[in-house]
């Protein structure tokens, strides 16, 4: 799945259901956004996540301590 802007679109509580009723799935899901902290709590296993940072069509991956919170 691609979710493009997810937080343009819902709030935090849809984009926590939305993001919820898509794991179940078991798929994968490419999901950008503006801020990562707009998908903070969205995911139920933050290990299972990899974040990317994109800048001028420069694509650097971010540390797992800014994906988990930590």
């Amino acid at each position: 799945f691609l979710i493009d802007d997810l937080a343009a679109e819902l709030d935090r509580a849809h984009r926590q259901r939305l993001c919820a009723a898509v794991e179940r799935l078991g798929m994968q899901v490419l999901t950008t956004c503006v801020d990562r902290e707009d998908l903070s709590g969205c995911w139920s296993n933050p290990s299972d996540l990899q974040m990317f940072h994109v800048e001028r069509g420069q694509i650097t991956p971010e540390p797992s301590e800014i994906i988990q919170g930590n």
